[in-house]
């Protein structure tokens, strides 16, 4: 994850035009939403090895199916 953040920043500081192009605003839209979602997953799995359970089963279902559902489109 970090090598790929690292060559889109690269990436986007040798060709900044396409900061101005909408489908890259968009792409960026969904890699920080992916991110979030990284990192809310992490915080989950670490309250539960600590013995944290805030969400129950079914709750932990439907946000990894809710995830699935925006991987699929």
């Amino acid at each position: 994850m970090v090598f790929v953040l690292a060559a889109g920043i690269t990436m986007l500081f040798l060709v900044p035009g396409w900061l101005s192009q909408p489908w890259m605003l968009i792409k960026l839209g969904f890699v920080i939403a992916l991110l979030a979602y990284h990192f809310a997953c992490q915080n989950k799995m670490k309250q539960m090895a600590e013995g944290i359970f805030k969400w129950s089963s079914t709750q932990l279902r439907i946000w990894n199916e809710v995830a699935t559902i925006f991987y699929l489109r």
